[in-house]
């Protein structure tokens, strides 16, 4: 298999565009009535033509959780219905992406799909989401579904997912030993997944060597180091012990991994890390755990007496995560590291951390006057996301040393 590069993508796209013309003019002559929709299906097994049997839905032109929250949450919502392996009944030995035609001639033919042609913007969050729901699928049925139309993709989409190592989860390339992508100013790592404890400990070693990218060798101090160690080491033990809980219903079928992401800035001097897991919610979750007691008395505030929707009150859960620190307790809160990742951001003075969990979302920034940042959705984003942003201070110490 010839790996997918950005420049093999362009010779993809300029030879798809040309065929597309030559069989534009056979098309032209079809009545509306039995016109077909034919779109280019991408896949482990090369490219072929096929057609839509259903009109295909499409994302907004803005995906992100940031600045199009609504429209990105019900995008997601739609694809998780309208992906057959999300129902139970549904027995992966018998679904196929593709269906060959009754004859076994002519073109096979695809129920449907999200049309990722008139996405223009991207975050790294909605691209690491889509990335879990195409290895979530490919696990389930054995194959990912394939992607459309790729060569119609935006630039900027495109380079996002490619650094990221969405065309390995889709089987559009092999896998590669080295785990990064540089594009001079910013290292990006490659979506790891895992649901154990060595997966755990490949994970952090991956984010905190990309700390030390960010300070050029000189070091953190041993109070930021020994804070990202720990936090990283919360975050990632607790959502494979506790995001799947066997009582939890998700509403589709799941397959126990999380996955994470990071990007090291040298310019900013910032290290991003998302991530992202399909299981049981912090306002699922949380009033489970015995340290639940120390904060009934802060949700109880933060819950609103006359609710509008489903998830109206999960931002309390969450929000009440965050401020549940060793003081409150006795004891290390252990749920996803989120009081750890929150002090971290105080200890070096600038960052910030955005939890959506749920429905609910909370939001907080170093040195600013408005504290946890609270808001909650109609929709639910299909698990946990947290997104971490910290500016990393280099170690005063270093020159002494």
């Amino acid at each position: 298999m010839r790996r997918l590069t950005i420049s093999l993508r362009k010779w993809f796209a300029a030879r798809a565009r040309n065929e597309a013309k030559k069989k534009s003019v056979v098309r032209r002559r079809s009545s509306s009535r039995t016109r077909k929709l034919i779109v280019q299906a991408w896949s482990g097994a090369g490219v072929e033509d096929v057609f839509v049997k259903r009109q295909p839905w499409r994302p907004p032109a803005v995906l992100c959780f940031d600045h199009n929250t609504e429209d990105t949450l019900k995008f997601f919502e739609d694809w998780r219905l309208k992906s057959a392996a999300v129902k139970s009944s549904v027995s992966p030995k018998r679904l196929s992406w593709l269906t060959e035609p009754r004859n076994g001639r002519g073109m096979k033919s695809i129920e449907t799909y999200a049309d990722y042609a008139g996405i223009e913007t991207i975050s790294t969050a909605a691209a690491v989401v889509i990335a879990a729901d195409y290895e979530r699928l490919a696990a389930l049925v054995g194959s990912a579904p394939p992607t459309i139309n790729l060569h119609l993709w935006s630039d900027p989409v495109f380079k996002k997912l490619f650094e990221l190592g969405f065309f390995e989860i889709v089987g559009l390339t092999e896998r590669v030993s080295d785990r990064y992508h540089d594009n001079g100013k910013a290292r990006t790592m490659q979506i790891l997944s895992g649901t154990n404890a060595e997966g755990n400990k490949v994970a952090s070693e991956h984010l905190l060597a990309l700390s030390a990218l960010i300070t050029e060798g000189r070091g953190l101090s041993d109070e930021v180091s020994f804070a990202l160690n720990s936090a990283l080491d919360e975050a990632m033990i607790n959502v494979a012990r506790h995001a799947y809980p066997e009582d939890h219903n998700t509403g589709y079928r799941h397959i126990g991994k999380w996955w994470v992401t990071a990007e090291a800035d040298r310019l900013a001097k910032t290290l991003t890390i998302v991530i992202y897991d399909q299981g049981a919610t912090i306002p699922f979750t949380l009033p489970r755990r015995k340290a639940f007691h120390a904060v009934v008395d802060s949700i109880t505030r933060l819950v609103s007496p006359g609710s509008t929707h489903e998830f109206d009150n999960d931002s309390a859960y969450i929000a009440a995560a965050m401020d549940l620190g060793t003081s409150q307790t006795g004891q290390p809160f252990r749920g996803y590291g989120i009081p750890q990742m929150k002090d971290l951001i105080d200890i070096c003075g600038k960052g910030r951390l955005s939890i959506f969990s749920r429905g609910g979302r909370c939001e907080y920034e170093a040195r600013s006057n408005w504290g946890i940042r609270r808001s909650s959705f109609s929709r639910s984003i299909g698990g946990t996301l947290i997104e971490w942003v910290i500016e990393l201070p280099e170690n005063p110490n270093a020159n002494s040393q």
